[in-house]
């Protein structure tokens, strides 16, 4: 075999090679990609409201953020452990109050806002990838994700992480949602640290009693300027 076919037979097999390469990298990235595409889905689906009875709670080291929807009617509780202050707000398409109390009773305040500020968001990171994405990101998703299986809170999950450990995500098998998250994040002093989220989702959980108001007799009542100064 003179050496032209040798050169031509060897950049044959290396294509060859490739194209397996890439077909088994986008087998293993389709995968990653669908159960991050399906959670991200019902992310946005509980933030758009298409589920008008839904609990959800979030806790991390910084605090917890609890919301209840019911029959058009949101109510979110955001503790901020830092600043150890409790906003709760109640909207819907007639009404939204805000109220803010400290840990220490020295706030006691409550505002009301205008309703075309509304947001009926309940997750604030959504979505993680998009109905859009192509065979590239794919391809980087099964390059830079490894999935496995692990039970937490006696419940089967994928476990998808980066392999810088930047992110990993542990999602419900059954419903495909979150039940944790880690993620590196800057803490107040500069450090890089991993904070852990952890996830409490619930359909046709929540009753009329847990979206009612709270007893206004002991808030004061302020305009919503002073209400955001205190809430800062």
């Amino acid at each position: 075999m003179n050496k032209k076919k040798k050169l031509l037979l060897i950049v044959v097999l290396v294509i060859i090679v490739l194209i397996i390469a890439t077909a088994l990298l986008y087998r293993s990235g389709k995968k990653k990609v669908d159960i991050l595409m399906e959670m991200s889905k019902k992310m946005f689906e509980l933030n758009e409201g298409k589920d008008d009875n839904v609990y959800m709670k979030s806790e991390s080291d910084y605090g917890y953020t609890e919301v209840y929807r019911y029959s058009g009617t949101t109510k979110s509780i955001i503790y901020d452990k830092n600043a150890k202050k409790k906003n709760t707000s109640i909207y819907s398409d007639v009404e939204d109050i805000d109220y803010l109390e400290s840990d220490d009773g020295t706030i006691k305040i409550m505002c009301n806002r205008d309703i075309e500020e509304v947001d009926n968001s309940i997750l604030e990171n959504e979505p993680f990838v998009n109905n859009e994405s192509n065979i590239f990101e794919t391809i980087f998703y099964g390059l830079n994700l490894r999935i496995s299986d692990e039970k937490v809170n006696n419940k089967e999950c994928y476990v998808l992480r980066f392999l810088d450990n930047s992110e990993i995500y542990y999602i419900d098998k059954e419903t495909l949602l979150p039940i944790k998250m880690v993620g590196k994040s800057i803490d107040d002093n500069g450090k890089e640290i991993m904070d852990t989220t952890n996830y409490d989702i619930q359909y046709n959980v929540v009753t009329k009693d847990d979206v009612q108001k709270l007893d206004e007799i002991e808030f004061t009542l302020v305009d919503e300027t002073e209400f955001d100064r205190y809430y800062e």
